[in-house]
């Protein structure tokens, strides 16, 4: 279809493989189809089959005028519905081109019957389209054979090879057709395992593209500062755990929960970090069914100080009905408790019925909605839940001991969500202060990694 204005430009460019794309889609991206007109590719590619998204260099798409998703003066974005299409088609096969390939940034050509528009896609303000710190692996290098037995792949697949500097360790892997799905911006955050040549063994990659801003720290220095104070279980940044959706055990599901509360405990009270970021993904199990608190890239360091005899350190009151605008210690403690919940009444037995189960869990974790100010609202259906007798009604869940667990922990997390203190209440507490300081009185606050983790290990004696 295309094969004249391959042939009429083919003199222009010497060096590149123009390929008529549109019969032959590369492999699906998040479930929908990759097919833009023209692929082109470094000389002498051989297109065998399917379009190889993982070596393209530039892809070229054809329009008519009325399809065209941009403005030249006014509005940047056209607003009619086959300019919507149009932006909708591009943007995937952008963002499919970043996900498949190490890039900085990438070029979409927009072709018109009078005109031609050169598009640049991009995460930051990168001036280089390559990423050079990754580079193919020749398969006849020695450490291929021993990089392959320890990742598992069969010969003949690609391997890459990632070097900062000379100075850093050298990582081999086989990486995926496609690493991140998602949208063309943000941090692009492909995590796999890779084979260390250094140390001769399996560690864990994540490629990020790093906020940078003085008032968020990396995630390798945090990482760092948890070593120094904090012993094991989040500090273990170089073992690769699994999905805690994985458990073989409710008893393999709550050890690492148990462990990842522990950690962000300790990480707080020595280290002043606040994890802020908790959720299934970020808790991993490890190979003697321990857990991993990971992610640790959103967190923030507090120096809270005692300002007066009144302030206790990691301590908040919550006005009735309303939650403070940041992330505290107490909802990230809250935080665990959802996600234990969410685990239990998806991945174990249950007496749930599936359209009511996935009504619930939507109502409460993912509906929401914007109000007038545009910020985004929801999660309404966790607060009414929690104080009830049969939270989530995991009455349903076959496990006794997990659902027990799950309610005694409810209540602890309910004590949040009481009304807020009268005047002769917080009387009563100012002189309890006074009488025996700060020592005396840090352990009775409302929600504490102490008071969660008893119930934990009350939980972990009896269960399998």
């Amino acid at each position: 279809m295309y094969k004249p204005w391959i042939n009429f430009l083919a003199k222009f460019c010497p060096n590149l493989e123009l390929v008529d794309a549109y019969n032959t889609p590369a492999v699906d991206f998040g479930g929908k189809q990759v097919k833009p007109d023209i692929q082109i590719y470094s000389p002498n590619f051989k297109q065998s089959g399917l379009s190889d998204i993982t070596q393209t260099k530039m892809t070229v798409e054809f329009k008519i005028a009325v399809d065209d998703a941009f403005n030249d003066s006014g509005s940047f974005e056209r607003s009619c519905k086959t300019a919507r299409d149009t932006l909708g088609q591009i943007t995937l096969y952008a963002t499919a081109h970043q996900a498949a390939q190490f890039r900085t940034h990438v070029f979409l050509v927009l072709v018109f019957p009078k005109y031609a528009r050169f598009t640049r896609w991009d995460r930051s303000s990168a001036t280089r389209g390559v990423d050079t710190t990754a580079t193919e692996f020749p398969h006849n290098h020695l450490v291929a054979v021993k990089a392959e037995r320890s990742l598992g792949i069969e010969d003949g697949d690609r391997l890459f090879q990632v070097k900062l500097d000379p100075k850093a360790h050298n990582y081999v892997f086989r990486r995926p057709t496609y690493m991140v799905v998602g949208s063309p911006l943000g941090c692009s955050t492909p995590v796999f395992p890779v084979y260390c040549v250094e140390i001769g063994k399996l560690v864990l990659l994540k490629d990020i593209w790093r906020v940078l801003s003085p008032s968020q720290s990396s995630e390798h220095m945090i990482y760092e500062q948890l070593t120094n104070v904090v012993s094991g279980i989040s500090a273990r940044a170089n073992e690769i755990g699994r999905s805690l959706t994985d458990f073989r055990t409710t008893k393999e599901m709550v050890t690492p929960v148990r462990d990842a509360i522990t950690a962000h405990g300790h990480a707080y009270d020595k280290a002043e970090i606040l994890h802020r970021y908790i959720n299934s993904g970020n808790i991993l199990i490890t190979h003697i069914g321990g857990g991993l608190l990971i992610e640790w890239d959103l967190c923030k360091s507090f120096n809270i100080y005692i300002k007066d005899k009144h302030t206790l350190k990691g301590m908040m009151i919550p006005t009735h009905g309303e939650l403070p605008p940041t992330p505290d210690r107490a909802d990230d403690l809250e935080s665990f408790f959802y996600v234990l919940v969410c685990i239990a009444v998806r991945y174990t037995e249950h007496r749930f019925v599936k359209g009511a189960l996935t009504k619930m869990l939507h109502a409460a974790f993912d509906d929401h909605y914007l109000d007038p100010k545009g910020a985004a609202k929801g999660g309404g259906t966790k607060k009414p839940e929690v104080p009830t007798s049969d939270p989530f009604q995991v009455s349903r869940l076959f496990n006794v001991s997990l659902k027990e667990l799950i309610k005694t922990l409810a209540k602890t997390i309910a004590v949040r969500y009481e009304e807020s203190p009268k005047a002769t209440e917080i009387a009563q507490y100012k002189q309890l202060f006074e009488k025996q300081g700060s020592s005396g009185v840090k352990h009775c606050t409302s929600v504490d990694w102490r008071m969660m983790t008893p119930f934990f290990l009350h939980y972990l004696r009896g269960s399998t």
